[in-house]
């Protein structure tokens, strides 16, 4: 993590700031817009060099950390928080900013089949927007926490990735170890059918977290656990992708 920046603060100041360090300021998840981690794919703006939303050594198949003075990676190592599994309800069309996030489906909502992708969408019935099933994923990249929403084929990463922890236990109690325990490197790797091509996340352990991790990760973790980041705001990438 890079080191905060004194920018010419005054001793007497100084001082002050390190007495009354945190006050004032919520370490609540749900009080915080949480930066996302997404898959660049070849449909992302940010790979095209001729638009305006266009980073530099951004290609499809790598990551985006979005907020991050590095944004783009070919690969991540993380520490996984948890889990969330929610409904995120967009604008027709799949396009624009998210509206809202849901534990459960609404009421008013439409079960359709999407024949360009074989699943099924979900519509509300009153103002037409789309609900989509995703499983958000919180990891901690460079000690600062992301969410990588998961949706689509990406389901298939993060059960994939659930199972694994099921099966690690503790080599003297045999009690399944948190999430938390190892560190997982993340890489892309092309997929393609008949629809389309695209690139999924694949995972492999990269041994244990360390001790400062291990905590912070640990606290967030109770947090999600509490409930506190169901209804919590996540920044968003704009609208989402098939894939």
């Amino acid at each position: 993590m890079a080191k905060p920046k004194d920018d010419g603060l005054p001793p007497e100041l100084d001082q002050l700031l390190q007495q009354d360090a945190g006050k004032g300021v919520s370490s609540e998840l749900s009080d915080q817009l949480l930066p996302i981690a997404a898959v660049l794919q070849t449909n992302s703006p940010q790979c095209d060099p001729r638009g305006a939303d266009y980073i530099d050594g951004a290609e499809p198949g790598m990551f985006w950390l979005r907020g991050s003075e590095k944004p783009i990676r070919e690969s991540l190592d993380v520490t996984c928080c948890g889990m969330v599994h929610v409904y995120t309800e967009w604008p027709p069309g799949r396009t624009g900013n998210l509206v809202a996030r849901h534990v459960d489906l609404p009421d008013d909502v439409d079960t359709i089949m999407d024949d360009s992708t074989g699943r099924q969408t979900y519509i509300r019935r009153g103002n037409k927007n789309v609900l989509q099933d995703t499983r958000e994923l919180y990891l901690l990249i460079d000690g600062t926490l992301h969410m990588f929403p998961a949706y689509g084929t990406k389901h298939t990463f993060v059960r994939a990735l659930e199972s694994r922890f099921n099966q690690l236990k503790h080599p003297k109690t045999g009690a399944v170890l948190p999430s938390f325990a190892k560190r997982y490197r993340l890489t892309t790797v092309p997929r393609s059918n008949a629809k389309g091509r695209w690139f999924d996340v694949k995972f492999e352990d990269i041994g244990w977290t360390p001790l400062a991790d291990y905590q912070k990760a640990k606290a967030i973790t109770e947090s999600i656990e509490r409930g506190l980041l169901t209804s919590g705001p996540v920044a968003a990438i704009g609208g989402p992708k098939a894939a």
